[in-house]
């Protein structure tokens, strides 16, 4: 009897590890077929990349509310780089065509966003839900917002309006737009951030944050916020939040007026995807296997 039981149970493991596994391979094939779908987007067919983020946004970030509110994890889904895909969001269904809007939401996208990458180490782990969903969040505004800056004829072809075509390339309004108020809309999150989740919310320790997250990493991230002790940690995140938010506004100036450099920035950020998908399956894949999807 306790061995038919105990049979049966390995009967059903197996069978839940296989239907697992084929999910895996289903989300290695669409995540990689994605890839070379936006890569060739970007060169070719540039009208594609709104409908391609119109369409894969909403629904990668509702697949991910369910995942995260399992985890505790549902304070992520607040941070900045969703306060950012909204408002591109906002901009592509409602005003393509302001100008000014574009230049803060391409001072974003190029700015914040992408460099998260770095900062939370983003991966193109091709089975893994989670992980590539973390890099379209971040990847995408960069790619669309390329594609209007350098091609907006070509994106507004089969949109339902035409994207805004005509850029000033004077110093001060760039400044303005591109860094002072893209600046301004970060902290305005990050002020209502902290209201949100430090005066009204108040979680407990179980559940995760960004600040929780990176503050337990160890690494230079943690030394830099240790500097002045503990008790100040969380101020230093702070601050590290604006400061990284200001020199990566400042870059997108020069991304902003020069084809090649925001050519070989995209590449940059690709390339760091790249590298960090490739440390996991050569350096964690092979010690934690499948077990390790998060």
């Amino acid at each position: 009897m306790v061995v038919t039981l105990l049979l049966g149970r390995e009967d059903k493991l197996q069978q839940v590890t296989k239907r697992t596994r084929t999910l895996e391979k289903i989300i290695f094939v669409t995540s990689l077929s994605s890839l070379i779908l936006m890569a060739y987007a970007l060169v070719v067919l540039q009208w594609l990349l709104p409908y391609y983020y119109a369409v894969s946004a909403p629904l990668l970030i509702g697949l991910r509310i369910g995942l995260y509110i399992k985890y505790k994890w549902q304070y992520f889904l607040i941070d900045f780089c969703y306060f950012g895909n909204t408002l591109l969001c906002i901009f592509l269904w409602a005003t393509p065509w302001l100008p000014e809007f574009f230049l803060v939401l391409f001072g974003l996208a190029h700015g914040p966003l992408a460099w998260a990458t770095v900062l939370f180490r983003n991966s193109l782990v091709f089975h893994n839900t989670d992980k590539m969903t973390s890099v379209y969040i971040h990847v995408l505004p960069l790619f669309v917002t390329y594609g209007i800056r350098w091609y907006p004829d070509r994106l507004s072809q089969h949109w339902y309006t035409a994207f805004v075509s005509t850029f000033s390339e004077d110093v001060t309004y760039m400044f303005i737009w591109l860094v002072a108020v893209s600046f301004a809309s970060f902290m305005f999150h990050m002020l209502l951030y902290l209201v949100v989740v430090y005066a009204v919310c108040r979680p407990d320790k179980s559940y995760l944050n960004s600040y929780r997250y990176l503050s337990s990493r160890g690494g230079w991230i943690l030394t830099m916020l240790s500097v002045f002790g503990q008790r100040h940690k969380f101020l230093m995140y702070s601050l590290f939040n604006c400061f990284y938010c200001i020199l990566s506004l400042l870059f997108t100036v020069v991304c902003y007026k020069y084809f090649v450099v925001d050519c070989i920035y995209l590449a940059f950020i690709v390339l760091v995807v790249a590298w960090n998908g490739a440390a996991f399956y050569i350096d964690v894949f092979p010690i934690k296997g499948f077990g390790y999807n998060i």
